[in-house]
């Protein structure tokens, strides 16, 4: 693990960052949605529950996207140099890096995964030893990247699985993606598309794993989620919301008033249309085998 970071996101950091991320969206409509904040304490462990094989979830979100990856990893490989740093931004605990180890058996890198939580962090380090690659582990947000590896000449390929890139505004997003990537480099992610889901069926899984986490999610901001919370409700663009009862005075000093609502969290599925209007000029390519993933390269 990185030393500088061996101490810095405990409590106190995530109940800082969860107060100095709440941003007004319009009158009585706050947006608390940054997916870091997901990963302190049992969050980590409830998310991963998920994942779970027989889940729900895993069926419709998971096992295609591990399908996708399978499928494309081989020609991606053959668009990337031969020599480059492989960071890897969210690392999860799906071992989906896997499938880039095999397909770039003849390529020279070095592995980065990148991740707030030590938790996914042990098990990606765990995962790359069993394929015989040695990871260098960098505990750090993905904001505080630029600054931690200032552009050394290196190709960077930065990527981003299991929904990351959805969790954020992608405009803001593709924008620090160009920082962490340097000079020249790759960035690749995937996203499931809105038109090849069953939106409704995935409403519902939301409300089954995401409010509980959610839960966790809200008491950074000195809230009991059972008796400060109205309800939680889901949006049909994956997105979680709350309405407020009762507030501190540590809302009260930001602005929230009771009856505000508050989006928690969100994984947003766009349309293959709106995601290219997204990547309006990048330079780009969409990988695509016609099931309910797409993957993008982007060339910086």
């Amino acid at each position: 693990m990185n030393k500088d970071y061996k101490n810095k996101y405990n409590k106190n950091w995530f109940i800082d960052r969860a107060f100095l991320s709440l941003e007004k969206i319009s009158d009585n409509t706050w947006d608390y949605s940054d997916s870091l904040l997901l990963y302190f304490s049992q969050g980590q462990e409830v998310y991963s529950s998920a994942h779970d094989r027989n889940s729900s979830y895993f069926k419709l979100v998971t096992e295609p996207e591990h399908l996708f990856l399978k499928s494309i990893v081989k020609d991606l490989a053959k668009k990337l140099p031969d020599k480059f740093d492989y960071f890897d931004l969210g690392v999860g605990v799906e071992n989906k890096e896997k499938y880039f180890f095999e397909a770039f058996y003849e390529k020279k890198f070095e592995y980065l995964p990148v991740d707030i939580s030590k938790y996914f962090l042990l098990l990606a380090f765990k995962n790359a030893q069993k394929s015989g690659i040695s990871a260098k582990c960098i505990n750090s947000s993905f904001e505080e990247l630029p600054a931690l590896f200032e552009d050394d000449g290196r190709v960077r390929f930065v990527t981003l699985l299991g929904l990351t890139f959805s969790n954020y505004d992608a405009l803001k997003f593709l924008k620090l993606l160009k920082d962490i990537v340097g000079g020249g480099g790759y960035i690749f992610f995937d996203v499931q598309l809105r038109e090849r889901i069953n939106v409704k069926k995935l409403v519902e899984i939301y409300e089954e794993y995401m409010i509980p986490v959610c839960s966790q999610k809200i008491a950074l901001l000195g809230l009991d989620p059972s008796r400060d919370i109205l309800n939680f409700f889901v949006k049909d663009d994956i997105s979680v919301w709350c309405k407020i009862a009762s507030v501190n005075s540590g809302l009260q000093e930001k602005g929230l008033q009771v009856g505000d609502n508050l989006k928690v969290f969100q994984s947003l599925r766009p349309t293959l249309k709106s995601l290219k209007k997204q990547l309006k000029g990048f330079d780009y390519e969409v990988l695509d085998i016609g099931n309910s993933f797409v993957g993008i390269l982007i060339r910086v």
